[in-house]
């Protein structure tokens, strides 16, 4: 037997010099033992004669390591011994001081203990509840068949409880009283944090669209994908027209200045690019597209070398203008 044991038996037979001997050996090979000094302070107050100032020592050494620990019981077996050795000595203020700070925290725990099994016992009645439930197009009501339920908390029936939920939407259908949260969809999330749910296409007005971007003409942005495509049609067809005429002839196409005419009511400025783009060469062309598509309409390039070399930023209006004019 260790010699922590062996002092436990003393104290159960009242051999206490014994049992201070034992604990005293236990304590050199665990000296940061609360319990070991809580129980040779007994000890120490039960000898004939008692030393009460040795059992107020151990007991205030007990209750630092206890703290130390953080474990409330021998905080508290602790405290209580420092108190009675208190008492003892005569020192009534000081141990009814303790003897309040351990009730206060036992009470305290008891509290803890009630309300951990009052809400146990709480979730083991929901979980028995029979209840069911119908809908209207305004309201949900939910049953709940239990008994004695305080009146003066819900208003009740004799055997049952009624609860009617208001709908947010009215005419609206549940297909169960409870769902999950990855079941909700999108638009009623939306619609419960009073988001407007986005605009839905559908096939009969969606449509295939090529990327529009910003543009200085006044009918607005411009699909330079068709744009392209559309020019590339009308240069080939212009050059099979031309093939067609005597040499020293201006195409149909042209005005008196060599530009693109504008007899279709198109913007003047539009009717200029066009014919620039339809004149060039594919390197132009692809500056022409990636400066005005990478500088979101703010400048327009027919220097491949240049604006191959990385993207092209974004210009003032101003300068836009300037270029134009």
């Amino acid at each position: 037997m260790n010699a922590a044991t062996l002092g436990d038996a003393a104290l159960s037979a009242s051999s206490y010099p014994t049992a201070v001997l034992h604990f005293t050996t236990a304590l050199i090979a665990h000296p940061r033992s609360p319990a070991y000094y809580t129980k040779r302070s007994t000890a120490f107050s039960r000898l004939k004669p008692p030393n009460y100032d040795a059992a107020l020592r151990d007991a205030d050494v007990a209750v630092l390591l206890a703290l130390e620990r953080g474990k409330r019981e021998l905080v508290l077996a602790a405290q209580m011994r420092r108190g009675i050795a208190l008492f003892q000595l005569g020192r009534w203020g000081d141990a009814a001081f303790v003897f309040g700070s351990v009730e206060a925290k036992v009470k305290d725990e008891k509290e803890e203990v009630k309300e951990v099994k009052k809400e146990q016992e709480g979730k083991k009645v929901v979980e028995k509840v029979r209840h069911e439930w119908y809908q209207s197009g305004e309201s949900v009501v939910v049953t709940l068949y239990v008994k004695g339920v305080a009146k003066d908390k819900v208003s009740v029936m004799s055997t049952k409880v009624e609860i009617v939920l208001r709908k947010h939407s009215t005419g609206q259908k549940w297909s169960a009283l409870e769902t999950l949260p990855t079941d909700i969809k999108v638009s009623d999330r939306q619609s419960a944090l009073g988001a407007t749910p986005p605009a839905t296409t559908t096939a009969a007005t969606a449509a295939p669209t090529g990327p529009a971007y910003p543009t200085s003409s006044r009918h607005g942005v411009k699909d330079w994908d068709k744009l392209a495509s559309d020019l590339t049609a009308k240069k080939k067809k212009s050059e099979s027209k031309d093939k067609k005429k005597d040499g020293g002839e201006e195409g149909e196409d042209d005005d008196d200045d060599g530009n693109v005419s504008d007899h279709d009511g198109a913007d003047p400025v539009d009717s200029f690019f066009k014919k620039l783009y339809a004149d060039a060469d594919p390197d132009t062309r692809r500056a022409m597209i990636k400066s005005y598509t990478e500088s979101q309409g703010t400048s327009l390039s027919t220097n491949w070398d240049e604006v191959g070399q990385g993207p092209v930023k974004v210009q003032p209006p101003s300068k836009l203008c300037c270029l134009l004019l």
